[in-house]
């Protein structure tokens, strides 16, 4: 038996000696027909069901067949000197690699739509009506109506295209070096074609299949410096981790593909079909940390979980979150606080296989009042606001304005020089021009205040940086010397 492509309804389409069967899902799995004996003499390499019809492929030729019976409905001959690569089909258009060009035909007529010449082509697959393939030594995404490149990713070492989900394009690259290869499955947007990750897989990549997080490499080393071992692994794609593997000597994947079906992954195995469980992945908490609560103020906040088998139970092991507050099943947290404090819970949920995932959580009640301060001492009240639950701190709404400076010559942005500080009544900045000045913080005013004094280095130096020393003095620190001069009561010193 070779390859399995696909699962239709009722029938698994395999490919087996050349010929293609439709085998029934039922429990007895019987050969529903072959073409063995519904078109004799064709000999076909690969499979694919679309819909009610499966595209088949060989060196020489492409054909369609239907899924109930088995009969031929078209066939399309290679060109005179190419060859069959591979072929791909969507609910409309089937689109074929030739050795020398890329063909798309309708899938219902076998009639051609439009072809590229001079493109020998790997693997093509079809998603959202593009169709996407290595040629001429770039990946491209082709608009399947017109033929014209959507983009294209110049890489000599892109092989083949395994898989497309959504926003992302899955690609088999390798580097081969006699024993020394480098192989990965690498991952473009589907959207502007640049890289996003790369995977090393063990050895070659012959198929993918892809299901909700998870991206099942099938690789194989066959044949490859006398090895012969192939393989099955499963990655979460989410962060690339490698969650389950399995390795089968002699040959037992040899040019298998995969397929998915129920919750289950069909690969061939020798000369048997092999079946394998796809379980959900186990259910996880993703939050870490939670909104603050407010006494006698209603409280609500849903649990976020991900993975598992829904529908997901949440439960809590031990603690709680606090007085009036409870947790549902459905992972709802709500209730109106009765005290302040910290709710503590260990948190549990449960998917509907029994598999289930833990964490500790903290709710935070706050007594929700209103906070007078003030301004440096000064007169003026503002009323505190509470912010945002989820940052449990207070904000104040606005400040008026008491009095600013006038414009700094030369200091065109002075936020960019040192932070100002205080010193008794005294506001001291040195600004990026290298003079230091200081203003009186004391009374109000509409106009511009100048500076009560200013300071400059003696030249070259100059001033770059202000820092409290004592209750009535400041140090400057000054550009290409080492002297530090005290202005407090007004003197000099040097260290």
């Amino acid at each position: 038996m070779g390859t399995v492509f696909d699962i239709d309804g009722s029938v698994v389409v395999v490919e087996s000696c050349g010929n293609v069967l439709g085998i029934d899902r039922a429990v007895t799995h019987d050969v529903l027909w072959t073409t063995a004996t519904t078109d004799p003499g064709t000999y076909v390499t690969a499979v694919r069901a679309v819909g009610t019809t499966v595209v088949a492929w060989g060196s020489d030729r492409v054909l369609a067949y239907s899924v109930a019976t088995g009969t031929r409905l078209w066939q399309q001959l290679a060109p005179s000197g190419s060859s069959v690569v591979a072929a791909a089909a969507d609910s409309t258009r089937v689109a074929v690699g030739f050795s020398d060009r890329i063909r798309v035909f309708n899938l219902a007529t076998g009639v051609q739509v439009w072809q590229r010449l001079n493109a020998p082509s790997r693997e093509p697959i079809i998603d959202g009506g593009f169709v996407y393939l290595v040629s001429d030594g770039a990946l491209r995404k082709i608009s399947l109506a017109t033929g014209v490149d959507a983009w294209a990713t110049a890489d000599p070492d892109l092989v083949n295209v395994r898989g497309v989900d959504g926003d992302t394009v899955y690609v088999y690259w390798g580097q081969f070096d006699f024993g020394s290869d480098t192989v990965s499955l690498r991952a473009f947007s589907s959207t502007t074609g640049a890289l996003q990750f790369e995977l090393f897989t063990p050895s070659r990549t012959r198929s993918l299949a892809i299901t909700n997080d998870l991206l099942i490499v099938l690789w194989t080393d066959e044949g490859i410096y006398g090895n012969d071992t192939s393989g099955i692994t499963v990655y979460r794609k989410s962060d690339r981790a490698e969650l389950w593997s399995t390795d089968e000597p002699s040959k037992t994947f040899t040019t298998s593909n995969l397929a998915l079906a129920n919750g289950h992954l069909v690969a061939v195995l020798g000369k048997n079909l092999r079946v394998f469980g796809l379980a959900p992945p186990l259910p996880t908490i993703t939050d870490t940390i939670l909104p603050s609560a407010h006494v006698s103020q209603p409280f609500s906040y849903a649990l976020q979980g991900a993975g598992g088998a829904l529908p997901l139970r949440w439960t809590i092991v031990s603690g709680s979150f606090g007085a009036g507050l409870s947790l549902a099943q459905d992972g709802t947290i709500s209730g109106t606080p009765t005290a302040a404090g910290l709710g503590r819970a260990r948190v549990r949920v449960t998917d509907a296989r029994g598999r289930s995932a833990e964490r500790d959580l903290v709710v935070e009640t706050f007594v929700a009042a209103a906070v007078d301060w003030d301004t440096g001492g000064r007169t003026g009240a503002r009323n505190g606001v509470v912010a945002d639950p989820a940052i449990g701190v207070d904000t104040v709404p606005s400040l008026s304005q008491r009095w600013k400076t006038a414009p700094l010559a030369n200091v065109p942005n002075s936020d960019q020089g040192r932070a100002p500080i205080v010193v008794g009544d005294r506001l001291i900045h040195t600004g990026i021009d290298g003079i230091v000045r200081a203003w009186s913080t004391t009374g109000t005013g509409t106009a511009d205040r100048s500076a009560g004094w200013s300071a400059t280095a003696d030249a070259p130096a100059t001033f770059v940086w202000t820092r409290p020393k004592n209750g009535s003095a400041a140090t400057s620190g000054l550009s290409r010397s080492r002297i530090i001069r005290a202005r407090g009561p007004w003197t000099a010193r040097t260290p």
